[in-house]
């Protein structure tokens, strides 16, 4: 993969837009911190090792295998974006709901997002496209009223 700068020397379609803003030492070196976020949602929405792997397109062995040394591992650029939709969507969920409410219940919840047609949330998620994470995403987004989104964005509400 060429960098941005190789423009004359490459075709635009042979690299995407994506990799211009790849972190120094690309998208691999953001692996192991990705992975124990991931882990740690895993762990709070009790996903089994199937679910896990659904979201982050994968194989439940490579799940098992991540879990054990998260250190050595790699992921594809298209895996580090869903860890970071599922992020953004754990910081919904937080906003979203009463202390006394898990996140993990939420998600099973099928109705806890009414204009889903009655879908639980996790059920749409492991339709393991991307779109079905953002689909979630936008209707957490869509149920979460402005006054709560002004107050995490400020920083007054933190997600856990």
């Amino acid at each position: 993969m060429s960098s941005c700068s190789d423009s004359a020397r490459t075709p635009f379609a042979s690299r995407s837009l994506a990799d211009c803003y790849a972190p120094q030492g690309g998208w691999s070196r953001l692996s192991p911190l990705g992975l124990r976020t991931f882990f740690r949602l895993a762990d709070r929405w009790a996903l089994t090792p199937r679910e896990q792997a659904i979201l982050l397109a994968s194989t439940a062995a490579s799940i098992r295998r991540w879990r054990r040394s998260s250190e050595r591992s790699r992921l594809h650029r298209d895996q580090i974006e869903r860890i970071s939709t599922l992020i953004a969507i754990d910081a919904g969920i937080t906003a979203l709901l009463p202390p006394s409410r898990t996140p993990a219940a939420w998600l099973r919840d099928a109705a806890a997002l009414p204009f889903a047609n009655g879908t639980p949330p996790l059920s749409r998620m492991l339709g393991g496209h991307v779109s079905d994470l953002l689909t979630v995403l936008s209707l957490i987004d869509y149920a979460t009223p402005p006054v709560v989104k002004e107050s995490v964005r400020r920083g007054a509400v933190s997600p856990e």
